[in-house]
């Protein structure tokens, strides 16, 4: 992303990229006040719930890219195709790897939360390893 960002700046400035680095920069402020908001401390969790909400707008945002690049390959532009291809490839990888975040998150929690209340399981025990690779068990509340 920032080789194709830097070859768009500096040999081809304006137009065809202007969109993507405006709503690049849009969905950053978002995810930065997020991030500001998730630091303040404990007290202040209660106002991030709105977090996978903002992996549902970079997704939306790297949609767009892919559409807005796909876009010059029908329409005439003079915007170089090679570019397009790159910036086709980053939003396509971007689009899979957030995507592929998004369904392990938040839609598979979701799927194995209503198999668990169906199945009424009080409290799983899951392994998991500390900060010094000791083992140990951990119980997790579900809600």
């Amino acid at each position: 992303m920032s080789l194709v960002v830097w070859i768009a700046v500096k040999y081809y400035p304006g137009g065809h990229t202007t969109m993507m680095g405006f709503l690049n920069s849009m969905v950053h402020v978002v995810m930065y006040t997020y991030y500001l908001i998730a630091g303040l401390g404990p007290q202040y969790q209660k106002y991030v719930w709105w977090k996978k909400h903002v992996t549902k707008m970079q997704l939306l945002q790297f949609s767009i890219v892919f559409v807005h690049n796909v876009s010059v390959f029908f329409y005439e532009c003079n915007f170089p195709k090679f570019l397009n291809l790159m910036c086709i490839g980053n939003s396509l990888a971007f689009l899979y790897m957030f995507g592929k975040f998004y369904v392990d998150r938040y839609r598979r929690n979701l799927r194995n939360k209503s198999l668990l209340e169906s199945k009424k399981v009080k409290t799983p025990v899951k392994s998991e390893l500390n900060t010094f690779g000791i083992q140990r068990k951990v119980a997790e509340k579900i809600r």
